[in-house]
């Protein structure tokens, strides 16, 4: 079993207005619940060798998509799970945000290819950022500051970078993964946010 904990931020090649709404929705009616349920199995998923002991990027048919509500009940299963932000907070004592989504997506794998396509042309236009440049230093300093009382011994500060993207996310993904061809890094197409995560860890 793969274990991803993201909350389906993760990227790849299509946005779709049909759920253009959902990411501001706390929970999903039954009808669409169904209806992303069954979207899932249209995505595809590349993912880097090192998750099946192999080199370069492979591609994987997702056969079916089950939803399950703890982690139990992922005992013998075996696939790419996305864990919500959700599921996140009920193992640990911070609070994160929520997500509409199951708590847990288990995506049932058919076959599995090597993936060898060539990354097309694409453009990013800055749009802005989460923190300012002087935020940005502002932040940094402060956690200097609880560093040096002893109130943590490591801050994990993001500053989020907007961008108009123009062109496929997938090639996107492609260019980033050209650059840094780490062992473990799968994408998801995701209907909702077409967001792009490079890095991710292994966890099982």
């Amino acid at each position: 079993m793969f274990a991803v904990s993201l909350s389906f931020t993760t990227s790849l090649s299509f946005t779709t207005e049909d759920f253009s709404s959902m990411r501001s929705l706390k929970s999903l009616t039954p009808s669409m619940l169904k209806t992303f349920m069954g979207k899932i199995i249209t995505m595809e998923l590349l993912f880097s060798g090192g998750w099946i002991g192999r080199e370069g990027l492979w591609e994987a048919k997702i056969k079916n998509a089950h939803e399950f509500h703890d982690l139990e009940e992922l005992e013998g299963f075996r696939g790419f799970v996305v864990i919500s932000y959700d599921l996140t907070e009920a193992l640990l004592p911070v609070s994160l945000k929520s997500s509409p989504y199951p708590p847990i997506i288990a995506l049932e794998l058919g076959d599995i290819e090597p993936f060898t396509s060539e990354p097309g042309h694409v453009e990013l236009r800055f749009v802005g950022s989460s923190l300012s440049e002087e935020g940005f230093l502002s932040a940094v300093a402060e956690v200097k500051r609880r560093i040096e009382r002893g109130e943590v011994y490591q801050v994990n500060l993001t500053n989020r970078f907007i961008f108009k993207l123009r062109g496929d996310p997938r090639d996107l993904f492609l260019r980033f993964y050209q650059r840094q061809p780490v062992p473990v890094d799968p994408a998801v197409a995701d209907p909702c946010d077409p967001a792009v995560e490079d890095v991710l860890t292994l966890l099982g």
